[in-house]
């Protein structure tokens, strides 16, 4: 399966068919049992929100090593230049941002990785919040992306 495929799925007696948005690994990818599937109407769920997040890390030199699958555990693990990266994606009404934060914080184990909270234009206050000398002492990275899915700043 690549980007671009269109798949067939039985459903109801008739067919419903998925295109397909996005592939990790990048490139052809083979379906096994253990393929996880995401299936969302739109990119702006936050399920697939992550997938848009971990594409832009890539089209800026991230080697995406894993993408998870929520919780307690990182959104995306990336590296660049030898570096592990750890991204936690900030998703829902403002209140969830703390709960984030707090989440990134506690995968805050490897004192040679850098952290990185990822979230939409939305949360741009809350994130400048965050003082300097906090972010400079946790090796924490705000990334702020746009609407139309692009980098808006990284800081």
């Amino acid at each position: 399966m690549i980007v671009g495929d269109v798949v067939p799925i039985g459903f109801l007696g008739g067919k419903v068919s998925f295109k397909v948005t996005y592939t990790f690994p990048k490139g052809v990818v083979v379906v096994t049992p253990d393929t996880e599937v995401v299936i969302a109407e739109s990119l702006s769920e936050p399920v697939a929100f992550k997938f848009i997040v971990a594409e832009l890390l890539e089209n800026k030199g991230y080697r995406v090593v894993s993408i998870g699958r929520g919780g307690n555990e990182p959104d995306i693990v990336a590296e660049r230049n030898g570096r592990k990266v750890v991204v936690k994606i900030v998703s829902g009404d403002k209140g969830r941002f703390y709960e984030t934060l707090g989440k990134l914080v506690t995968l805050m184990k490897d004192p040679n990785a850098e952290y990185m909270l990822a979230a939409t234009e939305e949360y741009e206050t809350l994130l400048n919040k965050i003082p300097e000398y906090v972010k400079n002492k946790l090796n924490l990275k705000t990334l702020i992306i746009e609407r139309k899915y692009t980098i808006k700043r990284k800081q």
